[in-house]
Order: structure tokens, then sequence, then C-alpha cells
């Protein structure tokens, strides 16, 4: 899949706003399904070809290099759900409308809405359970041959704490994730 028009259309879109704090140099994320509760992640292409932070011009957001970063994504995130990490259920890629954009289609990475909080909001009595949580997430992740990239307790993870003082640490960040079978992944996914 090289084009916008190769991949399968998402037409559940009941609700659009971007999600708070989702917006970095290399992506953004959407609420898009409020009833089923899912966000696409949209991503820029110029910043993580590059490494440099350039403008982004609304034809890099269609670029065959987002596709495939967000497919890449996508097919990560799959993995570590099916072993069991704690991620976001992840979707698939699609072609999605979505207004503020003004593009017909743009590609977007769907996956569940995760509602919890940063490692700093938490109250400071849960701010241990959520480093052991995070670790056994970490662990879990590196168990099933993956090689976590800017991971840490306080980036790129969400918290949910529970009445029964227990924490959940979600991730939800890992498009550059390395594992030593990801280039045979790559050309089955395709």
């Amino acid at each position: 899949m090289k084009t916008i028009d190769d991949l399968p259309r998402f037409t559940a879109v009941d609700y659009f706003s971007s999600v708070i704090g989702s917006s970095s140099r290399e992506a953004r994320v959407f609420l898009i399904n409020k009833q089923r509760g899912l966000v696409a992640k949209v991503y820029k292409s110029l910043y993580w070809l590059s490494g440099d932070d350039y403008p982004i011009e609304d034809d890099q957001l269609t670029s065959p290099e987002a596709i495939h970063y967000a497919r890449r994504e996508c097919m990560v995130a799959e993995r570590l759900y099916s072993t069991g990490v704690s991620v976001p259920r992840p979707e698939g890629v699609f072609a999605l409308s979505l207004p503020s954009l003004q593009l017909p289609l743009v590609p977007g990475f769907v996956m569940e809405h995760i509602f919890g909080k940063s490692y700093y909001s938490l109250p400071v009595e849960l701010c241990g359970r959520a480093v052991c949580a995070f670790s056994v997430e970490r662990k879990k992740a590196i168990a099933a041959g993956f090689t976590p990239v800017d991971l840490d307790y306080d980036h790129n993870v969400l918290y949910t704490p529970f009445d029964d003082g227990t924490v959940k640490a979600t991730i939800f960040d890992f498009g550059g994730w390395e594992h030593p079978e990801l280039s045979r992944w790559q050309k089955i996914y395709r």
C-alpha cells in the first residue's frame, strides 16, 4: 500500500477533536469516534525522515512515507497487544476524512482511546505503584523481543489509577521501536 487510495476507508467518524496534549512534532492524535472510543494518529512525514522540524505541508500528510510509518507503528502495536503488553487496542491504518486538515483523506493509525494521566499528574502516593506498573509493561515488551525507544516512566505512558490503589500503565507511542523480525513482518504486512 503506497498511496492513500490503497488504504481501506474509515467511515465511522462520528466526532472530531484533537486530543489534549497529543500533538508533537511527529504526529497529532484526534478523537474520531466517541461511541466506540477511537482515536486516529496522523503523521507528519518530514520530521521523522530528516530529523529536522520543518513546517509540514498538506501533501506530506498523505505521502507514501507517512503511510508507511503509520503501518509500521500499527504493526508494532498489534504485536505488542497480542503478547499482552498494555497498549491501546489497534484497529488498523485507514484513509479518513478529518475536517480541520482540509484534505479529502489522510492516513491515520486508528486505535482505542485511552483515558489516563501523565506520571506528573498522579497523586504522589501512587507514583511508586505507577513506576512498578510501567516496569512490568516494559519488561513484557522486552521479553517479546522489542527494543523500546523513547520510553520512560514519565514519557509515552498513561496511567489509570483504580479505587483499590492499583495503577495500570499503558504505553502509547512505539513507532520507533525495534524487533529482530521487524523487516520480515513489514514484508508480510504489505
